[in-house]
């Protein structure tokens, strides 16, 4: 079939999805179309797999290989609700840069990823370490689990100071990065997309999910999506991308808008 031996993986917000947050129209069409001439469609996105309650209802029946979560913390098999290629965090590292956060920038929100779920701080609640274990005491106190992320949500004012202040000193434990203006987080220094992208591949292989020689073809419009385009075999990038990614990729397609998904199935 014309699209064997091909895989398609995308970034959501500004790339797949509209700049409503919609998916663009002739997206899913063109997917379809793509994976019933043999083509493999996932996506790579920083959301975790039940948060918010529509992903998995959305992309269980659209993707047929495993997607990049939490920025590349995991991936995960919408099919079977199963997490592959996990990468946790350093939990002492994480406790520390977290609650340093919540307590000198009170204007920022300290989300969490762990488990299947966000969970985002009050300002009553705090990360503590007791006998080994992590959790999260006030409200609702509960022991931490899989932890795969840290984000910091605010204005872009507030999260650029947050990025000035911390992101030399613990660049080399995580990854920090901005997925938007307004969001500034990060994961295991190990569990960036395009390393996760690196995992998948190799996954999809010893699985025996793909017989053969494998092109991927990785679409992406912001920062946290570079490494992602870097270990990709093709980068493409929609019109709206910030001049970072476009200068990566060597497909430009259309404003997100207009469907990039589509605009690239058909260059293909």
């Amino acid at each position: 079939m014309k699209f064997d031996g091909i895989m398609i993986i995308t970034d959501l917000d500004g790339t797949f999805f509209n700049t409503k947050g919609n998916i663009a129209e002739g997206n899913i069409e063109a997917v379809e179309y793509f994976k019933k001439n043999g083509g493999l469609f996932t996506i790579a996105t920083g959301r975790s797999p039940k948060s918010p309650p529509w992903l998995t209802e959305k992309f269980t029946p659209l993707v047929n290989a495993p997607a990049i979560l939490c920025n590349g913390a995991f991936c995960y098999n919408f099919r079977k609700e199963e997490r592959i290629c996990e990468i946790e965090l350093d939990y002492r590292k994480a406790t520390e840069l977290a609650m340093t956060v919540h307590r000198d920038f009170p204007e920022i929100t300290v989300r969490l990823s762990i488990e299947n779920r966000e969970y985002s701080l009050s300002r009553e609640e705090s990360i503590e370490i007791a006998d080994g274990k992590y959790c999260i005491v006030g409200k609702e106190p509960f022991a931490i689990k899989s932890w795969a992320r840290v984000s910091f949500d605010g204005d872009a004012e507030s999260t650029d100071r947050v990025r000035e202040r911390f992101h030399d000193e613990y660049s080399k434990y995580f990854a920090l990065m901005k997925p938007c203006p307004i969001i500034y987080e990060f994961q295991d220094i190990r569990a960036t997309k395009g390393q996760a992208l690196d995992r998948l591949r190799e996954y999809l292989k010893s699985s025996g999910l793909v017989n053969g020689d494998l092109t991927i073809y990785a679409v992406g419009d912001y920062e946290n999506d570079l490494d992602l385009l870097v270990h990709a075999d093709i980068a493409a990038c929609p019109e709206n991308a910030i001049d970072s990614i476009k200068a990566r990729s060597k497909m430009q397609l259309c404003h997100c808008n207009d469907g990039a998904i589509a605009d690239l199935i058909e260059k293909i």
